[in-house]
């Protein structure tokens, strides 16, 4: 049974159904020798409970209750303007002050968030009044009545979603203690983003898990599982409890398997990754979010990781293709594994805080780490005695050419080289065209000298690290 929550009008009179003549109440036809009237009426804020939407038994909640005078003849369906955050919600009221529940629902969401939190929202109701009459050559007035700031609290209904969640299975041995394999989201509020995920490795045969919540504390309890049908299908609903989960390697071949759950919507989701991945593409501010020239991460295969140079400024996300079909967002990776330089904001675009600049990127889908080290580079050679830490050489970044250059250089033919963040430790010589580690002097001369460190979509199968002398 649900509450009853209502603000009492001043005016009296019993309510009359909804559906009297309203055929012109917005441009209502008038005898011009009729006076007007006056409906006033005054809805006093009467509410002093909660309301509960997960408690609520029927479609609409009363918010609403019209009292009418001696001048009132009904009301007509009105509406309930609610604000806050900046933002703005009507929800349709009827003539008998109900409000549907799911209405109600999607106001507070919008308006708030999901969460299962209680909400003092502030409103206003409007309605039009109809007037009696007993003179039959005048026509009913129509007026609008509209209430005073109204103040009632409610509380949405979402389900228990918790800050992270442990795949626990054939991968660990059905250990319900282990928590190797941790779900998260990312980092934010679990009802603005509740997509969990994680990588685990092929079996090599069965691979079952269910999903336990981070409060199970070595209890089966809470753990969730495939509805039934739902087991092997790569994906379906979830529940509490639930069957085993299936993954058909076999049909599905992979050399790890991507598992997401949404919490919210209770489903989950499982997706094969190749043993060498196809590269990735890191589209963001740095390249006006454009797939045509962002920078390509390719597969280290020693690092287990994407890897690749990249200009780095502002926000940013993966895609796994030239392309918006699919993304790799803030809910894909977890913070403690990101460099300091790295702010995931849940299922949205990943924050970059660092001086914008050539950085080199490493990540890991596997272990949900996203690693970006500033790489500052240099001319150094026998023109300037050798010297690796001379500001008077560094490279600008070139946004137009997607390269670094320096004009201006005075490299002679007795040898030079790029070097890195004013030591040796990173530097590249030896060929023009295909750049190398520790390669040997460079003799090429020219004043205007351009290096290009990242791998785009039209490079990206055959990129080398190379360089131009003008």
């Amino acid at each position: 049974m649900y509450k009853k929550i209502l603000f009492v009008a001043s005016i009296v009179l019993g309510l009359t159904s909804c559906n009297g003549d309203y055929t012109d109440w917005v441009q209502p036809e008038q005898n011009t020798q009729q006076s007007a009237q006056t409906l006033n009426v005054t809805i006093a804020n009467a509410a002093s409970q909660t309301i509960d939407i997960a408690s609520l038994g029927g479609d609409s909640i009363q918010l609403v209750q019209f009292g009418l005078d001696e001048k009132v003849d009904s009301v007509k369906d009105g509406r309930l303007a609610l604000k806050a955050n900046d933002k703005d919600y009507n929800v349709d009221v009827d003539c008998n002050g109900k409000v549907a529940v799911e209405d109600l629902q999607k106001a507070i969401v919008y308006l708030y968030s999901p969460a299962p939190t209680e909400r003092t929202v502030i409103g206003v109701v409007t309605a039009t009044g109809k007037s009696k009459t007993t003179d039959a050559q005048l026509t009913p007035l129509y007026t609008p009545l509209k209430s005073g700031e109204l103040t009632f609290v409610v509380k949405p209904q979402a389900p228990v979603i918790e800050s992270a969640y442990y795949l626990v299975g054939t991968v660990n041995g059905w250990n319900i203690n282990d928590q190797s394999y941790k779900l998260d989201n990312g980092g934010g509020d679990v009802y603005e983003n509740s997509v969990f995920t994680c990588v685990i490795p092929a079996q090599g045969g069965e691979n079952k898990f269910k999903i336990a919540p981070a409060s199970a504390n070595g209890s089966w309890d809470g753990v969730f599982g495939a509805v039934s049908g739902a087991e092997t299908t790569m994906g379906g609903q979830i529940s509490c409890p639930g069957n085993d989960i299936i993954i058909d390697e076999a049909a599905n071949p992979g050399a790890k398997y991507k598992i997401t759950v949404n919490m919210m919507e209770s489903t989950y989701a499982v997706e094969a990754v190749p043993e060498i991945p196809d590269p990735i593409y890191l589209i963001g501010n740095g390249s006006g979010w454009n797939h045509e020239v962002c920078p390509v991460l390719a597969w280290d295969k020693d690092k287990q990781a994407f890897t690749g140079y990249a200009y780095m400024d502002g926000d940013f996300k993966f895609t796994p293709r030239a392309a918006w079909d699919g993304e790799y967002n803030g809910n894909d990776f977890a913070q403690d594994k990101c460099s300091d330089n790295i702010t995931l904001n849940g299922g949205g675009n990943i924050s970059f805080s660092g001086e914008a600049g050539i950085y080199l990127v490493e990540v890991s889908l596997e272990n949900r780490s996203i690693k970006a080290t500033p790489y500052v580079w240099r001319l150094v050679g026998d023109f300037n005695g050798w010297n690796a830490n001379d500001d008077a050489q560094k490279l600008t970044y070139n946004k137009d050419a997607h390269c670094l250059e320096i004009t201006g250089a005075s490299v002679n033919a007795n040898g030079w080289k790029f070097t890195s963040n004013g030591n040796w430790d990173v530097n590249l010589g030896g060929d023009l065209n295909d750049l190398q580690y520790n390669g040997g002097n460079l003799s090429a001369v020219g004043t205007t000298i351009r290096l290009y460190l990242e791998r785009t979509k039209s490079t990206k199968d055959d990129f080398k690290l190379h360089a131009t002398v003008e």
